[in-house]
């Protein structure tokens, strides 16, 4: 860094991933008045299609090699106006200090610990059941989840409006779970959960 002259060409690659933002960010903070050339290439702004349908490389790593060259044509310069303002979007992330950040409308934002608990039940299945280490530890860790954290996940839920989401998480747990713990983690009545 040290090394950074104010007329050298800094490109700064990045894709559409809270990871990759948050490093983009990071970096144009440490080179915040070392040169006046700094250039953002963002490779999720390049569809490719291929025979098998189109591609959106989300993150650097996934750019095919024989690529680059057209990812280079991607460069846009960057003034200081829209430095300033990511420094300003970066400052505040920073401030959050938060666990987990997201990807989302096309810029980084700071989400809840459980943010991806729904999505999570959703997902879970018998067979997916199966290749837990052991399903007793993963009854127990919902058994003895702390019920502040567990009406916090209720109302979370509720607030979101998403009946018919909980109805679908409890239809697909019901060979799973204990109608109880569903009830707990959907915010049903057990009754409500019967019936289905």
């Amino acid at each position: 860094m040290k090394e950074i002259k104010s007329e050298d060409e800094i490109y700064i690659w990045y894709g559409n991933c809270a990871s990759e933002m948050c490093g983009m960010m990071y970096a144009l903070e440490l080179l915040k008045n070392k040169s006046e050339n700094l250039h953002f290439i963002n490779v999720s702004d390049l569809i490719y299609k291929y025979s098998s349908g189109i591609y959106v490389p989300r993150a650097v790593a996934e750019l095919p090699p024989e690529k680059l060259g057209d990812y280079i044509k991607l460069a846009k310069r960057i003034d200081k106006n829209e430095q300033e303002e990511i420094l300003k979007q970066w400052k505040a992330l920073k401030n959050e200090n938060s666990q987990l950040r997201i990807f989302k409308e096309g810029k980084v934002i700071s989400v809840s610990e459980d943010y991806f608990d729904v999505d999570i039940l959703k997902s879970i299945t018998k067979e997916g059941l199966k290749y837990l280490s052991n399903y007793k530890e993963a009854i127990e860790f919902w058994n003895n989840r702390e019920k502040d954290e567990d009406i916090a996940f209720i109302n979370d839920t509720k607030n979101q409006g998403r009946m018919e989401e909980r109805i679908e998480i409890a239809k697909k747990l019901m060979d799973v779970l204990d109608i109880k713990i569903i009830s707990e983690k959907t915010g049903l009545s057990e009754e409500k959960i019967k019936n289905l």
